[in-house]
């Protein structure tokens, strides 16, 4: 049993994440300008970050960081270590709302105007 927790607790890569799996954000390796633009796309330590989807060949990634979708290839996920692997919470309906793709967001109904 103790091989089995173990092996979930060693480093892992966010390309090895099944869809509805979680995650925490540990470090980001790779060049430098696609560290950079993965750490200003907000993957940065400590970050939580869940896969909610792959396409059909794995690449891309959808994933939900900080409350929006972000898309990546399959190869920048691999520079991405992470660690607290976990089933993700079904919290999508409180993300939309804090993100702002609640009510009042995409997909509401828009009034044509009151004259």
């Amino acid at each position: 049993m103790s091989s089995v927790l173990d092996s979930k607790r060693s480093p892992q890569d966010l390309s090895q994440l099944a869809p509805g799996e979680a995650a925490t954000v540990r470090r980001i390796r790779g060049e430098r300008r696609t560290v950079v633009r993965l750490l200003e796309m907000g993957l940065v330590a400590g970050t939580r970050v869940e896969v909610k989807r792959k396409a059909p060949l794995g690449d891309p990634l959808e994933l939900r960081v900080r409350g929006y979708a972000l898309s990546i290839r399959r190869v920048e996920a691999a520079g991405v270590e992470v660690g607290d692997v976990a089933p993700a919470h079904d919290g999508s309906a409180t993300a939309r709302s804090a993100g702002g793709l609640g009510a009042e967001g995409a997909g509401a109904p828009v009034s044509e105007g009151t004259s």
